[in-house]
């Protein structure tokens, strides 16, 4: 049963009115506000509006102030739809097909994708943070064994599973981390950490794509500087700023000064997003970074992050940047910064 059945009391006393459980006299089944349903679902603001205008995956109905309200079935419905999307169905066809079908289906895939995840059982048990660690786990085993076909059938399984923030915070991110500690140990090979890194990289990518930010709101340009080549971080970033409904301009990685602060001058960007991964302390970036101090326009915040961040400080002060140590610290930053 949904989540939103438990919310239904808690959130009247503990948020605004205007937030969630929005109640009508002409129909008290549709009483929850877009953040409870955003926040059960899993589906951003901005994708939810877009599924309904395109797709009509759910219609909400009206307030007499005219703020959209929503039913418990219908939380459960996009949860559904969301799940089916990130396995790889289309949004068209998923929007189509009837929320019991839906459900049969996405039951059948995770049984499918994660049927020793967890000994016998075929979902993994167990709250959140437990569930992600036992995510995390399988996704190690599949990269010890250098099984790419298996990794996917992992992700695919912690997506069912979990919310993206819970997927990118909670499984990507330590599992990258873990794999780049076990590499510089001698326990993992090199063909090991690049078949982590190209199915993380082809993950992120699917999900960049599906959800490049708000179509209105505060720009960022996420990208790397010159002579950073590792990419994964930065796209990370570019998907907390989209959940946090940025419109965000992913450049890719390893971009010189000249043409980040040309991005940032065509996009008029509130903020910009660097991630510095490796090489440590290389006076090639450092100097990089300074010249990109004199060519950025005014008023433009610089975040910055990743595994080499503290060894370019010096540097970055130049810019004026804010070094955030995870993704939590990135995404309190860009919602304190949004209008």
């Amino acid at each position: 049963m949904c989540q939103a059945l438990f919310y239904k009391n808690v959130d009247i006393l503990l948020t605004p009115p205007y937030d969630t459980c929005v109640k009508t006299d002409a129909d008290n089944e549709f009483r929850h506000g877009i953040r409870t349903v955003c926040r059960e679902s899993g589906v951003s603001p901005d994708l939810l509006r877009a599924w309904e205008k395109r797709y009509e995956v759910v219609l909400p109905r009206r307030t007499q102030t005219n703020r959209r309200i929503y039913s418990d079935e219908q939380i459960v419905r996009l949860s559904l739809v969301r799940r089916a999307v990130a396995c790889g169905m289309g949004i068209g066809e998923a929007a189509r097909m009837p929320s019991g079908s839906l459900e049969e289906l996405v039951s059948r895939w995770t049984r499918q994708s994660a049927p020793d995840l967890a000994g016998s059982a075929s979902e993994p048990p167990g709250p959140r943070a437990e569930r992600a660690s036992v995510h995390e786990a399988g996704c190690l085993d599949a990269v010890i064994r250098i099984d790419g076909s298996l990794l996917r059938h992992r992700f695919r399984a912690a997506a069912l599973d979990l919310s993206r923030q819970e997927l990118l915070e909670d499984v990507v991110a330590p599992l990258m981390k873990e794999i780049g500690q076990r590499w510089h140990e001698g326990e993992l090979s090199i063909c090991q950490e690049h078949l982590a890194s190209a199915q993380v990289r082809a993950l992120l990518a699917e999900l960049l794509s599906s959800d490049s930010g708000a179509l209105a709101g505060p720009e960022i340009v996420v990208t790397t500087p010159s002579e950073q080549r590792h990419e994964i971080g930065a796209m990370m970033a570019a998907l907390v700023a989209a959940e946090e409904r940025w419109c965000v301009t992913w450049l890719g990685a390893d971009v010189p000064a000249e043409e980040i602060a040309l991005a940032a001058t065509r996009r008029n960007a509130k903020a910009l997003a660097l991630s510095l991964i490796h090489p440590s302390g290389d006076p090639g970036v450092s100097a990089e970074l300074r010249r990109l101090a004199g060519l950025l326009p005014r008023g433009v915040a610089v975040l910055a992050g990743g595994l080499a961040a503290e060894s370019y400080r010096d540097a970055l002060s130049s810019l004026g940047a804010e070094i955030h140590p995870g993704l939590d610290s990135l995404r309190s930053s860009l919602r304190r910064m949004r209008p």
